[in-house]
């Protein structure tokens, strides 16, 4: 898979370092500002990084992105941003991802088939799993899958002190992990201790439910 991410901000170079860290190792970082870029490649030395203004057409026309997978736009400006996802979407990318923070502008870009985006720091998980793993995203991608992911302190429900992980299950929900001394544990016939926590996936919307099943567990 061959990602270009255009912009310098802290969400590009941590959605770079997240997307080598799943194993997608053809990332270009396109950042305007010089210092910006030299940090970059510093922090990313495996990454590609083009010191030029993605805003610029001889710049995109020298990123091949007929071969390009994945087009992320988050310049500093929202206008370019959106003006070099167009050019992408131009070029047959097949996913592209431009920032906005307006509701209209959303709008646009979604009949055009493309996808808006926040980049604040936190949203740069989110983007890379949509890019990385759309069908998981499209599962528990949150506040818009079937599925939720929660986490649950066992001390809330004392009853289920001493049982083992395989056992606690119900109608809308698994326990798939146990946080625990530190560690993350996965095994079916892992026992649950006191001050650890549950990482439960159930259904959205029946977290009330939920939480009724695993007090009488």
């Amino acid at each position: 898979m061959r990602i270009v991410i255009a912009g310098g901000s802290r969400f590009s170079v941590d959605a770079a370092q997240s997307l080598l860290k799943r194993g997608i190792g053809n990332v270009t970082l396109v950042i305007e500002d010089k210092d910006d870029a030299m940090k970059a490649s510093t922090e990313l030395p495996k990454v590609t990084v083009v010191n030029a203004s993605p805003s610029k057409p001889e710049v995109l026309s020298e990123l091949d992105l007929d071969k390009c997978d994945v087009f992320v736009s988050a310049t500093k400006t929202e206008e370019i941003s959106i003006l070099a996802g167009l050019y992408a979407k131009e070029h047959n990318v097949r996913r592209i991802y431009v920032k906005t923070t307006k509701e209209d502008t959303k709008m646009i870009l979604a009949k055009l088939g493309m996808k808006a985006i926040d980049i604040s720091e936190s949203a740069a998980n989110s983007i890379v799993l949509d890019i990385a793993e759309p069908l998981i995203y499209d599962l528990v991608g949150i506040g818009k899958g079937p599925l939720d992911i929660r986490e649950k302190e066992v001390n809330d429900y004392p009853n289920l002190i001493g049982k083992i992980m395989g056992e606690v299950r119900g109608k809308f929900f698994n326990v798939i992990s146990i946080y625990q001394e530190g560690k993350f544990y996965l095994a079916a016939d892992t026992a649950i201790k006191e001050n650890s926590s549950l990482i439960v996936l159930e259904e959205s919307g029946q977290d009330e439910k939920v939480d009724k099943d695993l007090k009488k567990k």
